[in-house]
């Protein structure tokens, strides 16, 4: 594999997360599939579980592209609901990817320019600080969107983020 500079700005974030404790080496490397929104996304939301004494949450590639699909899907549609028009949900869409789920849950956030404005709002929320802080959940997918706003006399949000934890069976 040839290193880019994507590669090396990623293994000097997961040596210092590593020094910080925040992720376990198995998860630093995954973090190799996220962009950089996303991976952002991630520590902080592993930093604020860190924060509170709670374990990391490992990264899923099958949940991130879940995750993913679904931002872009936000963005595409121009809708923000945990439930699709067509009645897809949070399960339908883990189990898509395959994750074999005993425990599922989902934080959406849009607007927010930054990873983390996006985890601070879910911190701050009772409801999605449940998920995010749930110690039952072991793992994670994270996925970040982003759409251009071509008419600025008709402003639409531009910036959809998506985290989907649980714990399989």
């Amino acid at each position: 594999m040839r290193l880019n500079r994507r590669h090396l700005h990623f293994a000097a974030a997961a040596a210092l997360l590593g020094g910080l404790g925040g992720f376990p080496p198995s998860v630093a490397i995954a973090a190799e599939g996220l962009n950089e929104r996303e991976f952002n996304l991630l520590r902080h939301v592993n930093l604020m579980r860190k924060a509170r004494g709670l374990e990391p949450l490992a990264l899923r590639d099958d949940l991130s592209r879940a995750a993913r699909i679904f931002a872009r899907r936000l963005a595409d549609e121009a809708f923000f609901d945990h439930t699709a028009p067509d009645g897809e949900g949070p399960t339908d869409r883990a189990d898509r990817v395959g994750y074999n789920w005993r425990r599922l849950g989902e934080t959406l956030a849009a607007g927010q320019r930054t990873a983390a404005e996006a985890a601070e709002s879910w911190r701050d929320s009772p409801g999605h600080a449940k998920i995010i802080f749930d110690p039952a959940h072991r793992h994670v997918g994270v996925g970040f969107w982003r759409r251009r706003n071509a008419d600025p006399t008709q402003p639409r949000l531009e910036r959809f983020w998506v985290l989907l934890a649980g714990d399989t069976l």
